[in-house]
């Protein structure tokens, strides 16, 4: 699947729904709780990366986590999740934007967030290294890398190449998680 394959299916309207259902009755899994609230302080600047309809930042958002900021490529998907969040009445804001090349100032987030849907089509689609590389210009130094899948030889090394240290990984209720710290 090419990268313009991967932006149509994100765009069709079946997969919106599908992502908004989620957010709405999945909300943060139990493991994904445990690991983010033990690991990412609530003040800290977050982007929530390839936030599809807002399923984790809205799951932060009724964790009292105030700093979070949802940003997708697809249009289809911030519509939903700016529709979940006016609903919930949650002051999440989401926006549109290619997480290769953010046309935000460096540095402007202190930790960024990923489920593992959202790494294995990075990983999928050969995007990682492009994608690590355009988040680590808006994460500071120190920064956090929340993420959920697999980590093994090749991801490591094409964090490692975008300026991301792998520091932990664990097993939570059965889910891979990982923390990156920014170089």
């Amino acid at each position: 699947m090419s990268d313009v394959d991967l932006k149509t299916r994100y765009r069709h309207a079946i997969e919106v729904e599908k992502a908004a259902t989620a957010a709405v009755e999945i909300g943060l899994t139990a493991a994904e709780e445990t690991f983010f609230t033990a690991r990412l302080p609530r003040e800290l600047a977050t982007i929530d990366a390839g936030c599809g309809a807002g399923r984790l930042a809205l799951g932060l958002w009724e964790l009292e986590f105030r700093s979070v900021v949802g940003i997708d490529f697809s249009r289809e998907m911030i519509a939903a999740a700016r529709n979940l969040a006016r609903r919930l009445e949650y002051e999440v804001p989401f926006r549109v934007g290619d997480l290769r090349r953010l046309a935000l100032a460096d540095g402007v987030f202190d930790a960024l967030i990923s489920d593992e849907t959202t790494w294995s089509d990075w990983l999928e689609h050969e995007m990682i290294g492009t994608v690590a590389g355009g988040l680590s210009r808006v994460v500071g130094s120190g920064g956090r890398w929340l993420g959920a899948g697999r980590m093994e030889g090749p991801e490591r090394e094409l964090l490692d190449a975008a300026g991301w240290t792998i520091a932990e990984v664990a097993l939570v209720q059965g889910e891979t998680f990982w923390l990156a710290i920014r170089n």
